[in-house]
């Protein structure tokens, strides 16, 4: 019921309320003629109403919805950047947890010498005419140069 005379206080010629409407009251004068057999017409009195709104509620309207359609892609392009947001925290919490547990391995002695980790090079030497050997065991590369965390 309320929306029913909202709608008609805003939309609708069935509400008279100056408030909203401007009334336009037209009268088209009746007068008198023949119709087809010759008699006479008489043609009554026509008055008419035409209801437009207000330029300012209009213009008001038009800003309310434009400032409704704003408001969403404000919103719509918030929520995109905490998704973003929250991603990267995601992402630096999964690499801060994969740092803790190395630490904690190495700190537990369960971790094996950094130099075991890499990948076993083959072994290759030059024999004394010049020609490439092949060791059958691959030998480990220990450097001197450890980097310090």
């Amino acid at each position: 019921m309320i929306s029913a005379l909202g709608i008609s206080l805003i939309y609708g010629p069935l509400s008279t309320s100056p408030l909203f409407f401007l009334a336009h009251t037209y009268t088209q004068r009746g007068g008198t003629g023949l119709d087809s057999y010759g008699k006479p017409i008489i043609i009554p009195d026509y008055t008419y109403t035409s209801w437009s709104p207000y330029p300012l509620v209009t213009a008001l309207s038009m800003a309310w919805f434009a400032l409704i359609v704003v408001h969403v892609i404000i919103t719509w392009m918030a929520f995109g950047r905490e998704r973003m947001i929250q991603r990267e925290v995601n992402r630096e919490m999964e690499l801060e947890k994969m740092r803790l547990q190395i630490e904690l391995t190495r700190a537990r002695g369960l971790d094996s010498e950094p130099d075991e980790l890499e990948k076993p090079k083959r072994g290759v030497s030059l024999t004394d005419d010049g020609e490439l050997h092949f060791e059958e065991t691959p030998a480990r590369r220990r450097s001197t140069n450890h980097r310090s965390s």
